[in-house]
Protein backbone atom coordinates (compact mmCIF):
# COMPACT_ATOMS: atom_id res chain seq x y z
CA UNK A 1 0.00 0.00 0.00
CA UNK A 2 1.26 3.48 -0.81
CA UNK A 3 2.12 5.44 2.32
CA UNK A 4 -0.05 8.34 1.13
CA UNK A 5 -3.09 6.08 1.66
CA UNK A 6 -2.14 4.68 5.08
CA UNK A 7 -3.83 7.35 7.18
CA UNK A 8 -6.92 7.50 4.97
CA UNK A 9 -7.42 3.72 5.04
CA UNK A 10 -6.69 3.47 8.77
CA UNK A 11 -9.26 6.15 9.64
CA UNK A 12 -11.88 4.51 7.44
CA UNK A 13 -11.44 1.22 9.29
CA UNK A 14 -11.36 2.92 12.70
CA UNK A 15 -14.60 4.76 11.93
CA UNK A 16 -16.11 1.36 11.15
CA UNK A 17 -15.17 0.28 14.67
CA UNK A 18 -12.26 -1.94 13.60
CA UNK A 19 -8.95 -2.15 15.47
CA UNK A 20 -5.99 -1.15 13.27
CA UNK A 21 -2.36 -2.31 13.49
CA UNK A 22 -0.47 -0.07 11.07
CA UNK A 23 3.07 -0.27 9.71
CA UNK A 24 5.38 2.65 10.44
CA UNK A 25 5.59 5.50 9.63
CA UNK A 26 2.15 6.42 10.91
CA UNK A 27 1.84 9.43 8.59
CA UNK A 28 3.68 11.43 5.93
CA UNK A 29 4.50 14.29 8.31
CA UNK A 30 3.74 15.69 11.77
CA UNK A 31 0.82 17.81 10.53
CA UNK A 32 -0.93 14.82 8.99
CA UNK A 33 -0.29 12.75 12.12
CA UNK A 34 -1.79 15.40 14.43
CA UNK A 35 -4.84 15.81 12.19
CA UNK A 36 -5.34 12.05 12.10
CA UNK A 37 -5.02 11.77 15.89
CA UNK A 38 -7.65 14.48 16.36
CA UNK A 39 -10.02 12.53 14.11
CA UNK A 40 -9.23 9.31 15.96
CA UNK A 41 -9.82 10.83 19.40
CA UNK A 42 -13.22 12.15 18.29
CA UNK A 43 -14.44 8.64 17.44
CA UNK A 44 -15.37 7.90 21.05
CA UNK A 45 -18.35 10.24 20.68
CA UNK A 46 -19.80 8.12 17.88
CA UNK A 47 -18.77 4.56 18.78
CA UNK A 48 -19.64 2.43 21.83
CA UNK A 49 -15.96 1.56 22.30
CA UNK A 50 -12.79 3.34 21.19
CA UNK A 51 -11.04 1.10 18.63
CA UNK A 52 -7.30 0.54 19.06
CA UNK A 53 -4.98 2.27 16.59
CA UNK A 54 -1.39 1.10 17.01
CA UNK A 55 1.88 1.22 15.11
CA UNK A 56 3.44 -2.21 14.54
CA UNK A 57 6.41 -1.80 16.91
CA UNK A 58 7.78 -5.13 18.15
CA UNK A 59 9.68 -3.72 21.14
CA UNK A 60 6.38 -2.92 22.86
CA UNK A 61 5.79 -6.66 23.19
CA UNK A 62 9.34 -7.73 24.05
CA UNK A 63 9.16 -9.43 27.50
CA UNK A 64 12.35 -7.71 28.72
CA UNK A 65 10.88 -4.24 28.19
CA UNK A 66 7.53 -5.28 29.65
CA UNK A 67 9.31 -6.53 32.78
CA UNK A 68 11.57 -3.47 32.98
CA UNK A 69 8.57 -1.16 32.85
CA UNK A 70 7.01 -3.03 35.79
CA UNK A 71 10.18 -2.51 37.85
CA UNK A 72 10.58 1.21 37.17
CA UNK A 73 8.80 2.31 40.36
CA UNK A 74 11.31 0.37 42.47
CA UNK A 75 14.29 2.54 41.44
CA UNK A 76 12.75 5.80 42.66
CA UNK A 77 12.99 9.08 40.81
CA UNK A 78 14.68 9.01 37.42
CA UNK A 79 18.04 10.76 37.50
CA UNK A 80 19.61 9.83 34.16
CA UNK A 81 18.88 7.70 31.09
CA UNK A 82 21.37 6.15 28.68
CA UNK A 83 20.75 4.34 25.40
CA UNK A 84 23.96 2.98 23.89
CA UNK A 85 23.90 1.21 20.53
CA UNK A 86 27.07 -0.17 18.96
CA UNK A 87 25.74 -2.01 15.93
CA UNK A 88 27.29 -4.55 13.60
CA UNK A 89 25.99 -3.36 10.24
CA UNK A 90 28.32 -4.35 7.40
CA UNK A 91 28.22 -6.37 4.18
CA UNK A 92 28.03 -9.64 6.16
CA UNK A 93 24.81 -8.55 7.86
CA UNK A 94 21.65 -9.78 6.06
CA UNK A 95 19.99 -6.38 6.54
CA UNK A 96 22.85 -4.72 4.66
CA UNK A 97 21.77 -6.30 1.38
CA UNK A 98 18.23 -4.91 1.68
CA UNK A 99 18.27 -2.44 -1.21
CA UNK A 100 15.25 -0.54 0.08
CA UNK A 101 17.21 0.34 3.21
CA UNK A 102 20.22 1.71 1.30
CA UNK A 103 18.55 3.07 -1.85
CA UNK A 104 15.22 4.69 -1.15
CA UNK A 105 12.41 4.04 -3.61
CA UNK A 106 11.26 7.17 -5.53
CA UNK A 107 7.76 6.80 -4.05
CA UNK A 108 9.17 7.02 -0.53
CA UNK A 109 11.41 9.91 -1.50
CA UNK A 110 8.36 11.82 -2.68
CA UNK A 111 6.64 11.62 0.67
CA UNK A 112 9.54 11.08 3.07
CA UNK A 113 12.50 13.11 1.85
CA UNK A 114 13.96 13.07 5.34
CA UNK A 115 14.43 9.28 5.11
CA UNK A 116 17.16 9.77 2.51
CA UNK A 117 19.30 11.48 5.16
CA UNK A 118 18.61 9.05 7.97
CA UNK A 119 20.32 5.88 6.80
CA UNK A 120 20.40 2.92 9.16
CA UNK A 121 20.20 5.26 12.15
CA UNK A 122 16.67 6.21 11.17
CA UNK A 123 15.74 2.68 10.08
CA UNK A 124 16.97 0.95 13.25
CA UNK A 125 16.90 3.88 15.66
CA UNK A 126 13.10 4.05 15.76
CA UNK A 127 13.08 0.67 17.54
CA UNK A 128 15.68 1.71 20.13
CA UNK A 129 13.74 4.90 20.86
CA UNK A 130 10.53 2.87 21.10
CA UNK A 131 12.24 0.77 23.76
CA UNK A 132 13.31 3.93 25.58
CA UNK A 133 9.79 5.41 25.53
CA UNK A 134 8.28 2.19 26.82
CA UNK A 135 10.72 1.84 29.71
CA UNK A 136 10.58 5.45 30.96
CA UNK A 137 6.84 5.81 30.34
CA UNK A 138 7.02 9.34 28.98
CA UNK A 139 7.99 11.27 25.86
CA UNK A 140 11.16 12.99 24.69
CA UNK A 141 10.61 16.76 24.52
CA UNK A 142 13.96 18.21 23.40
CA UNK A 143 16.94 16.84 21.48
CA UNK A 144 20.37 18.17 20.51
CA UNK A 145 22.56 15.89 18.40
CA UNK A 146 25.77 15.66 16.39
CA UNK A 147 26.00 13.20 13.49
CA UNK A 148 28.87 12.02 11.30
CA UNK A 149 29.53 9.74 8.34
CA UNK A 150 32.58 7.49 8.78
CA UNK A 151 31.93 4.24 6.88
CA UNK A 152 31.38 5.23 3.25
CA UNK A 153 29.87 1.81 2.46
CA UNK A 154 26.89 2.81 4.61
CA UNK A 155 24.33 5.56 3.88
CA UNK A 156 24.84 8.73 5.92
CA UNK A 157 24.86 9.33 8.78
CA UNK A 158 26.29 6.26 10.52
CA UNK A 159 27.10 7.83 13.90
CA UNK A 160 25.04 9.97 16.25
CA UNK A 161 25.59 11.39 19.73
CA UNK A 162 22.48 13.01 21.19
CA UNK A 163 21.49 14.73 24.42
CA UNK A 164 17.77 14.65 25.16
CA UNK A 165 15.31 15.63 27.88
CA UNK A 166 12.15 13.79 28.85
CA UNK A 167 8.87 15.49 29.67
CA UNK A 168 9.45 14.68 33.36
CA UNK A 169 12.64 16.79 33.27
CA UNK A 170 15.11 13.88 33.34
CA UNK A 171 18.03 14.16 30.90
CA UNK A 172 19.65 11.37 28.95
CA UNK A 173 22.00 10.42 26.15
CA UNK A 174 21.47 8.40 22.98
CA UNK A 175 24.62 7.15 21.24
CA UNK A 176 24.48 5.01 18.12
CA UNK A 177 27.35 3.65 16.04
CA UNK A 178 25.97 1.70 13.08
CA UNK A 179 29.11 -0.34 12.37
CA UNK A 180 31.19 -1.32 15.41
CA UNK A 181 33.79 -4.03 15.99
CA UNK A 182 32.40 -4.51 19.51
CA UNK A 183 28.59 -4.76 19.18
CA UNK A 184 26.67 -3.77 22.32
CA UNK A 185 23.14 -2.49 22.89
CA UNK A 186 21.73 -1.34 26.22
CA UNK A 187 19.09 0.83 27.85
CA UNK A 188 20.03 2.09 31.34
CA UNK A 189 17.92 4.13 33.78
CA UNK A 190 19.61 5.46 36.92
CA UNK A 191 17.17 6.17 39.74
CA UNK A 192 17.40 7.59 43.26
CA UNK A 193 16.93 4.09 44.74
CA UNK A 194 18.58 1.89 42.14
CA UNK A 195 19.39 1.26 38.49
CA UNK A 196 17.61 -0.71 35.77
CA UNK A 197 19.34 -1.95 32.64
CA UNK A 198 18.23 -3.93 29.60
CA UNK A 199 21.01 -5.56 27.56
CA UNK A 200 20.54 -6.99 24.09
CA UNK A 201 22.97 -9.63 22.89
CA UNK A 202 23.67 -13.27 22.09
CA UNK A 203 24.22 -16.20 24.42
CA UNK A 204 25.16 -19.62 23.10
CA UNK A 205 24.28 -18.41 19.62
CA UNK A 206 20.81 -17.26 20.63
CA UNK A 207 19.64 -13.65 20.36
CA UNK A 208 17.85 -12.17 23.36
CA UNK A 209 17.60 -9.60 26.15
CA UNK A 210 18.56 -9.50 29.82
CA UNK A 211 17.18 -7.21 32.56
Amino acid sequence: MEFCLQVEMSLRMLKAGKHVLQEKPAAADVTEAKTALTSYESLSAHLPHQPIWAVAENYRFEPAFVECKKLMNEIGDMMNVQVIVEGSMNNSNPYFSSSWRRNLHPLLLKFFVFFSQGGFILDMGVHFIAGLRMVVGCEVTTVSAITSHVDVTLPPPDNISALFQLENGCAGVFVMVVSSKSPKILWRVVGSKGTLQVDRGNKDGRHGYMV
